[in-house]
């Protein structure tokens, strides 16, 4: 099911389930046109984009599902916000090098009051998020699945935890996420408790079959819980900058 709604200045295209793993993506309506994702579908894009004499494309990462669906349309767009691991594939898709801006981890970009920015290692290379306060809009990409179990590196989720609990602090009301339905600050609170469990279950080696158990308690009952076993089961290692980072995430297929 694939559907468009429309809060605030903001028109969304949720693809809540789709064999075609399209995400989801919102445009800004008013003022400079700001497109956030274009899922994997170029027919979903066209269903949004208008184009316009100063239009902007934000993509959360580099994951297909996210970008490709605007593949014949990047030459409309002025700047293209994106994560340094992004470049050459929009190069490839026809981009100039003049309309990428490299969008770094930590760092905020303001683009007509919509907040962009980038999160080191957390579910690819960067993630990059935008919010806006005034209308209390949040666009997560992959940092956040409703119904969904993440793909996410462990040493990530603490920082996925803060973003998220600072959003919620900020009074963002409407939280995007990159695959399922808008959630909204129950949801997103409820998330980050999860967050935090399996975050402590994979520190301190909890058994899948307590693991079980919690997720009974909780009532939670998403799709792909193979990342879950993934993540609990993946033996950690030491990459040269110091991090921890979970093997073998980079060639897990499941977006």
């Amino acid at each position: 099911m694939s559907y468009i709604c429309e809060a605030n200045k903001f028109d969304f295209f949720i693809a809540d389930s789709n064999e075609k793993y399209q995400s989801n993506f919102g445009v800004v309506k008013k003022n400079s046109r700001i497109t956030f994702d274009t899922s994997y579908s170029e027919e979903a894009f066209e269903k949004l984009f208008e184009p316009g004499e100063e239009i902007f494309l934000v993509i959360s990462h580099n994951h297909k599902d996210h970008y490709f669906g605007a593949r014949n349309y990047y030459k409309y767009f002025k700047t293209i916000f994106c994560g340094i691991d992004m470049v050459e594939h929009l190069i490839k898709l026809g981009c100039c090098k003049s309309q990428i801006k490299v969008i770094s981890a930590e760092k905020n970009v303001n683009i007509a009051n919509n907040i962009v920015i980038g999160v080191e290692g957390s579910h690819s290379y960067l993630d990059i998020i935008m919010y806006n306060t005034d209308i209390q809009v949040a666009f997560l990409g992959d940092l956040l699945l409703q119904g969904r179990h993440p793909r996410i590196f462990y040493h990530g989720v603490g920082k996925v935890i803060y973003l998220l609990e600072k959003l919620v602090h900020m009074g963002i009301v409407l939280f995007v996420p990159g695959h399922g339905k808008i959630m909204g600050v129950k949801e997103v609170v409820e998330y980050i408790e999860y967050l935090r469990y399996i975050e402590t279950a994979k520190k301190n080696g909890i058994s899948r079959e307590e693991v079980r158990i919690w997720l009974l308690e909780k009532n939670i009952k998403w799709k792909h819980v193979d990342r879950l076993w993934f993540f609990l089961d993946a033996r950690l290692e030491k990459t040269v900058n110091g991090k921890e980072e979970l093997q073998n995430w980079e060639s897990y297929t499941a977006h």
